[in-house]
This record gives structure tokens, C-alpha cells and sequence, in this order.
């Protein structure tokens, strides 16, 4: 069957553009449904939506594959209809499918919502199912110019990352959805004008007017979470007369606060029984629909602040110059002024509810960050500690998840062995940092804490002849764990201060260095002193041993692995999951587990969609349309699967790497994504130069750019450990910084892509619909397993893997360079007989 060849560079020129722009939106579409998907369902599961995006481009290869020439004979309506499809989908599929309640923490005991969540998978990728079929479709029509076609592919991707990162500070993200269908409108605005009728193309930018206007008229047609009535939020919109007093998209996160008149909000962690002052008016703060904090009236310093078990250090230095690095709407600080700090600086890092906190909130707070000693700061608490030069007598940190609820697989960067030790540096002599987290019913995280501020206090360094346990006081109640530690051991007259607190508030000891053990366990009675038990053989000399035996894993986090709440071990997942009757299930760590849970939906995905139609299009395809011999099919598979995983987990854990730099996720995402794919384009447009040149030459090629790739990846990740002293550059100008460190990598990422799939073309054309196909299914996967590398072993483990896959997809082709010697040499020798 004859195929469409369109070769005129003119005629191509529109065809580019439309690339470009359905790149744009399908990557300012990925960037809205991680924000919404933070909001909703938390970051654990944002990871999915790199990896459904591309199983929706993937499987637009296949029914590309199957299709044939049949499609780029057509291709003048299919283009345009894929652009129309994108378009529509974006918007519907984004309204209908963030409806669904998916609750992780319902897993255990509704395993048919583990159904639920692979249909809204294939629901969500629907989108990118017909931008794939665009950019797919345009390869195939203009076959001769992979290389132009793929760059402005990236190209366009990498503007439409660079402006979704600019969008997150002043549009919500079901605004981006609205520009990212807009910008697919206008791809099949400018496919339509090949239409000899010119009524085509006005009515696709009509029909782009009216249903952004229409969605813009009815605010429930928009895209938004979906509020779970198990969630913090959920269950606070639930009572009688509540309402939403403020709301707010940030870079970080849906912020939301809450009035509650007849179920009134309490936020107090801790607060003692015996506390005998009431609770003024409180209105809840929530981000991504997990609780995180309250403001709270205070017309007077609310004495019941002083009942709370983080009010211990003013207890020992009054008069204090207090650093709140977890603000939760200001109780910390009304808590530093009850205990008579002369000055409270707290850092704020989400933007706009700092900018709320002095506007819409003021009132609520009865304008507490107007007085003369209270100063509300930008920027994230490690950034703030890494710069500034200012030290404090009392430095306040809560152990609550870096955002809303606590996220066993989200960055976190200030609760890290560097991160405590930039924290200790900040202190005044004989300084106090206060930590408080939530009690576990079986010691995890919280006595996690334990080794992690050990090992820093030795990093940072402490006085001749003292020790960590030394400089340690720990203590819980019913409801958290405090912990206070020092540069300087605790004195005696120190610690009989403590046990006055506690008796007052009815705290019992955990760990106190001049303690007994018949102190652990007199007010909160355990079964057994558990937590007294693994502080005291955390603290002693076989803290390396108890660590190895321990069902949680205990080792502190560190840069390289900043999972402080991830504290689960594949070997005791069995012995509780087993125990699940008995509730053992509430101690697995279900937001974790959803990682390999969807890595497994997303390679079955990939299979079904991806390769299966490929196989049976072989299969049915005539003989000489398919033949590849066994051995060049198997390299050429492994090459593209290579390339697949490669590139996504060197994205991928760049974009985590750089995560402490940028000071979000979200930011950090869009910051680098954009720079990755415009340089990869760039890569791509130049490997296009030696496309006709020999397969010799081409691996030379490749040789090099692998080379050149191994230097910049080191430099990328040697960079990225130092760019924390610059974190407190406008968001811009740090954007700019990443875009010149990924830049070379992503140059050279970009060759081998458009060069395999000439090599593999020059074999049989149909085989590069294969080589797209199985690159795509491998794609999906990788951001996944780049997720769970990163948890499990680490950025600079998970990276070298990621880099050790290029040199093994070009040992493929030199493969195939020594497998056609051998078979000339044999022909020869045939000849010869």
C-alpha cells in the first residue's frame, strides 16, 4: 500500500507548530494533575500521573502501529481530530475522574477500590492518548524528519513547563486545565487550515470560546478535588454550620480554613489533661485537605498554650529569641510569647497564606503578626536555617509531614540528618531545639527521631567528654513525643526543672540522662515501656544492632534518602498483614505501598495497551510488512526499553534532587521538566543532522553523547548538593540556575531516541511504530521505579542505574555491528567453498 510522503519543509512548518502547542498543553495538563492530585489524594500518588501520561502517548503508538499507512493516508482529518480530542478530553476527563473518592487508607479492607483507582488510571491517560496520536501521527506522515519533529515536540513541552511554573502562583490548576484544552483547540485550529474549507477553522477557534466560556459561567463544571469525607477537611465540612472562611491555591497546595461555630475546632497537640484554661476561638487550616494548624484568637495570650508539652523549653530559657520553623497558623508562636520570648521569628512557606495571615485571617489571629516582636518570614525552614546568620535560644520544629498529612514518600529535607545539622547550627550557646511528632501505637518514626538528632548532634560537634544522650530530654503523653536537645549537656538543676513540668502536665519520661526505669511508665500507662526501651538501646552502644532488628526501619535520613517518615520494611510486611484481624493493618504503611501497587497496574497497563496491540498487529500483519530477525528484534526492544527507564529516572530524580533548591515539589517538577524537555529537543534537532549518515557512524555519534552525558550527570548531581546556599533567590532566578545545570544532560539524552529509530527504520519502517511502542511502555514504569529506588535506596543509587541503562542500550547496537560481521564473514566463507 502506497504511503502519504510529505517532504516540503513549507508544508511541515504548521504541522511543527500544532506539535508544539498539544506538547505544551499535555505538559501544563501533567502539571495540573499533580497539583489537583496533591490536593485530593497526596503526593504519594501524584507520581502516577507522569506514568499514566505516558501510557496514553504509548498506546497512541499502537493503534499508530495497527493503523498504518491507512492513517497517514488520512492524515489531514485524523491530526485534526486528535487535537479536537485532546482538547475535549482534557476537560471532561479531568472533571469526571477527580469525582472519584479514592481513599489509600482503605486498601486493606475495600480491595475493589484498587479497581477503582486503575480505571481512573486509564480514564486520566485518555488525554494523553490523543496527544501521543498527534505527535505519533506527525512522525509518521513526515517520516524523514524525526529529528525536527521530535525537538519541537520537547520544545514545546519545555514552554509549556516553564509556564506552568510561572501559572502555579496566580491560576488554580482547573484554570490550567482550561489553557492546556485551549492550547489543544488551537492545534486543531491550525490543522484545519490544510482544510480547503475555510468555515473549518474558524468554528474550531468558535467552539474553543464557547466552552471555555461556558466551564469559566458554571464554576461546578470546572476541574477541583474532591473533598473526602474521611480527610481532615472532609470530616470538618461534615458538621452543622461549618464553612469555608478563606481558600487558596499555592504552589504547594490547596490551602483552606475553616469556621466551625457549633462543632468548634480544637487544635492543641498534647494539650495536658489537667489544663483547666479553655480554647479560645480557633479556625482550622488545612492544606491538601490534611490538618494543618489553626489561627487562633488571641485578643490575650491564651493561657492554655502553657499546658502544651512543647512549652517545656521556656520553661529553662525565658526571655528567649525563639525560630519557629512550623508556623501551623501561630500557635507556636503564641506559645513562645506566653513563655515570655523577647522575640518569635516564624517562617511561613506557602505564600498566600502567609499574604492570608496579615489580610482575610488578621482578624482571626486578632492581628498577632502586627506586634513589634513577631516577624512572619518567606521561604522554607531549611533554606532559612542554611542562610541566615542569626542564632536563637529556642528553635521549634513539629514533626508533621512536609505537606498536610504525613506522606511516607515525600521529600523532606528539613528533617534530615544535614537538615538537623543546619538547625543545631542556628543555635545560641546553650541553645534548645524543641521536636514534637504524633505518638504511634507501635514506636516508628517517633523514635526514628532518636538516632537522626544523635548523629547530628555528633556531626555538628558537642562539648569534651559529653554525648548525645547527654544532651537529649524526651518525654510523651497520650497523644505526642517531645523531644528537646542542646548543644551542651542538660544540668542537673535542668532536668529537675523538666520532671516539674511533666508531674504538672502528667508527662512521663522517655529519656532523661540522669533517669531510672521505673520513671518510664507511671502516667500514661504502656503495656510495655516501648518507647523508654528503644531510647534507651538507640542512645547506647548497640543502637547499630537494635536498628538491624527492628520491624521499622529506624536509620536516619539523610539528603540522599529524605524519607523521614518512610518507615517501612519489606520484611515484616508479612507478619502484619498477617496479623490483620487483630489490627495490624492500620501499621502498614499504605501510602507506600501504593508505589509498587501502581508500578504493577502501570507495567500491566503498559502491557495491554501498548504491547499486546503491537503483538497481534504482527502477528496478523503480512510476513515482509513485520520480518525483523530474532536477534536484531530482541537488541532493538531492549534498546528502546532502555532508553524508556533511563530517561524517565534521571528526570525524575532530578526533579527530587533538586526539590530542597526550588522549595516544592510542584515548583521543582515544572521548574525542571521544561528545561529537560527543550533540551532534549534541542539534542534531538541536532542528532537529526547525521540520521542519513552510516550505522558506524551513528553509534560513534551515540558514543559520545553518552560520554558527554556521564560528565554532566555527575556535574548535575554534584551541583545540586551545593545549590541550597542559593535557596533564597526569587523562584525565577533559581529556575533559571537548574535550567543551566540540567541543560547539557538533557542535550545529550536527547540523540539516542531519534538515532535508534532511524537505525531501526532502515531495517523495516513498520518496526518504528514498534520502537515507539515498547519506549512508551517502558516510560511508564520508569517514574515509578525511579519513586521506589529513590525511597529504598536512594537519588545517587537510583541515578546510576538510571545512567548504567544508556551504555547498555548502545552495547545493543554494537551488538548488532558484530552480528552482521559474522554473518558477512560467513556468507564470504560460503561464497569461497
Amino acid at each position: 500500500m502506497a504511503v502519504t510522503q510529505r517532504q516540503p519543509s513549507t508544508e511541515r512548518s504548521p504541522a511543527l507548530l500544532a506539535v508544539a502547542l498539544v506538547s505544551a498543553g499535555a505538559i501544563g495538563l501533567e502539571i495540573s494533575f499533580i497539583r489537583l492530585f496533591s490536593a485530593s489524594l497526596g503526593h504519594d500518588l501524584a507520581g502516577m500521573v507522569i506514568s499514566l501520561a505516558l501510557l496514553g502517548v504509548g498506546a497512541a503508538g499502537s493503534v499508530l502501529a495497527i493503523a498504518g499507512g491507512r492513517a497517514t493516508e488520512r492524515s489531514d482529518t485524523l491530526l485534526f481530530a486528535a487535537a479536537a480530542g485532546f482538547a475535549v478530553s482534557a476537560i471532561i476527563c479531568s472533571v469526571w475522574g477527580l469525582s472519584w473518592d479514592i481513599l489509600p487508607e482503605a486498601f486493606a479492607w475495600q480491595p475493589l477500590r484498587l479497581v477503582k483507582l486503575g480505571f481512573l488510571y486509564v480514564l486520566l491517560a485518555v488525554p494523553f492518548f490523543f496527544s501521543g496520536g498527534v505527535i505519533g501521527l506527525t512522525l509518521a506522515t513526515y517520516r524523514r524528519y524525526p529529528g525536527a519533529i521530535y525537538s519541537a515536540d520537547l520544545v514545546g513541552a519545555g514552554i509549556g513547563g516553564g509556564g506552568a511554573l510561572a501559572a502555579a502562583y496566580w491560576l488554580d490548576p482547573s484554570h490550567g486545565i482550561l489553557v492546556a484544552s485551549a492550547a489543544g483547540f488551537a492545534a486543531a485550529a491550525v490543522f484545519s487550515t490544510r482544510n480547503p474549507k475555510r468555515w473549518v477553522p474558524l468554528s474550531m477557534a468558535g467552539l474553543m470560546v464557547v466552552c471555555i466560556l461556558v466551564i469559566l459561567a458554571l464554576p461546578s463544571w470546572r476541574p477541583s478535588p474532591h473533598y473526602s469525607d474521611y480527610r481532615d477537611l472532609g470530616r470538618a465540612l461534615t458538621a452543622p454550620d461549618s464553612e469555608i472562611a478563606y481558600e487558596a491555591w499555592d504552589p504547594l497546595g490547596l490551602i483552606t480554613a475553616v469556621r466551625s461555630p457549633s462543632f468548634p475546632i480544637r487544635f492543641a497537640p498534647g494539650l495536658s489533661m489537667n489544663c483547666q484554661d479553655p480554647i479560645p476561638e480557633q479556625v482550622g487550616l488545612y492544606l491538601n485537605e490534611g490538618a494543618h494548624g489553626a489561627v487562633t484568637s488571641a485578643a490575650e495570650i491564651p493561657g492554655f498554650v502553657r499546658c502544651l508539652p512543647t512549652a517545656a523549653p521556656f520553661r529553662l530559657r525565658p526571655q528567649a529569641r525563639v525560630l519557629v520553623l512550623d508556623n501551623a497558623g501561630g500557635l507556636p508562636v503564641l506559645e513562645a510569647l506566653a513563655g515570655g520570648a523577647s522575640q518569635v521569628d516564624a517562617v511561613e512557606p506557602l505564600s498566600r497564606l502567609r499574604e492570608a495571615l496579615t489580610t482575610e485571617l488578621a482578624g482571626a489571629s486578632s492581628n498577632l503578626y502586627a506586634r513589634p516582636e513577631v516577624h512572619l518570614l518567606p521561604g522554607t525552614a531549611r533554606a532559612y536555617v542554611e542562610q541566615t546568620d542569626k542564632t536563637y535560644d529556642v528553635i521549634r520544629v513539629s514533626f508533621r509531614g512536609p505537606a498536610g498529612p504525613e506522606l511516607s514518600v515525600g521529600e523532606d529535607f528539613l528533617r534530615t540528618r544535614e537538615g538537623v545539622v543546619a538547625i543545631l547550627s542556628r543555635l545560641a550557646p546553650n541553645g534548645i531545639v524543641c521536636f514534637s511528632r504524633p505518638m504511634e501505637a507501635l514506636p516508628s518514626a517517633g523514635v526514628r527521631l532518636i538516632p537522626m538528632v544523635a548523629d547530628a548532634l555528633e556531626a555538628h560537634g558537642l562539648p569534651e567528654g559529653a554525648a548525645a544522650k547527654d544532651c537529649l530530654a524526651i518525654f510523651r503523653g497520650p497523644f505526642t513525643l517531645t523531644m528537646l536537645a542542646s548543644t551542651s549537656p542538660f544540668t542537673f538543676e535542668e532536668l529537675m526543672i523538666l520532671r516539674g513540668f511533666m508531674d504538672q502536665q502528667g508527662l512521663d519520661p522517655v529519656w532523661l540522662p540522669n533517669m531510672i526505669p521505673a520513671e518510664a511508665n507511671l502516667r500514661n500507662v504502656l503495656e510495655q515501656p516501648l518507647f523508654y526501651e528503644a531510647a534507651e538501646s538507640l542512645l547506647g552502644p548497640d543502637r547499630e544492632a537494635y536498628i538491624d532488628d527492628y520491624p521499622y526501619d529506624l536509620t536516619p535520613p539523610t539528603d540522599n534518602r529524605p524519607y523521614f517518615a518512610s518507615v517501612f520494611r519489606w520484611g515484616s510486611a508479612g507478619e502484619l498483614y498477617a496479623e490483620r484481624m487483630r489490627g495490624s493493618m492500620g501499621l502498614l504503611q499504605w501510602t507506600y505501598l501504593l508505589i509498587p501497587i501502581t508500578l504493577v497496574q502501570a507495567v500491566a497497563a503498559g502491557l495491554l495497551f501498548i504491547i499486546a496491540p503491537l503483538f497481534i498487529a504482527r502477528r496478523i500483519a503480512p510476513e515482509e510488512e513485520t520480518r525483523l530477525e530474532p536477534g536484531p528484534a530482541a537488541r532493538f526492544t531492549l534498546y528502546f526499553i532502555a532508553l524508556g527507564l533511563g530517561y524517565m529516572i534521571l528526570e525524575i530524580i532530578a526533579i527530587k534532587r533538586l526539590t530542597l533548591f526550588m522549595g516544592g515539589p510542584v515548583q521543582t517538577t515544572a521548574a525542571v521538566l521544561g528545561p529537560f524537555l527543550v533540551f532534549s529537543g534541542v539534542g534531538a534537532g541536532w542528532a537529526q543532522r547525521w540520521v542519513e549518515h552510516s550505522a558506524k557512524h551513528i553509534r560513534k555519534v551515540l558514543a559520545i553523547a553518552i560520554l558527554v552525558a556521564a560528565i554532566s550527570a555527575f556535574v548535575l548531581f554534584f551541583m545540586a548538593a551545593r545549590l541550597p546556599m542559593w535557596a533564597g533567590l526569587p523562584v525565577l532566578a533559581k529556575a533559571g540556575i537548574v535550567a543551566a545545570v540540567v541543560a547539557p544532560l538533557a542535550v545529550c539524552l536527547g540523540f539516542p531516541f531519534p538515532l535508534g529509530l532511524a537505525l531501526v527504520s532502515r531495517r523495516n519502517p513498520r518496526w518504528s511504530a514498534w520502537a515507539f511502542g515498547v519506549n512508551g511502555c517502558a516510560s511508564v514504569a520508569g517514574p515509578l521505579c525511579a519513586q521506589l529506588l529513590a525511597v529504598e535506596a536512594g537519588f545517587g543509587a537510583a541515578a546510576l542505574l538510571g545512567f548504567v541503562l544508556y551504555p547498555l542500550a548502545w552495547f545493543c547496537l554494537r551488538a548488532e555491528k558484530t552480528e552482521r560481521k559474522r554473518k558477512r564473514r560467513s556468507s564470504g566463507s560460503s561464497r569461497r567453498r
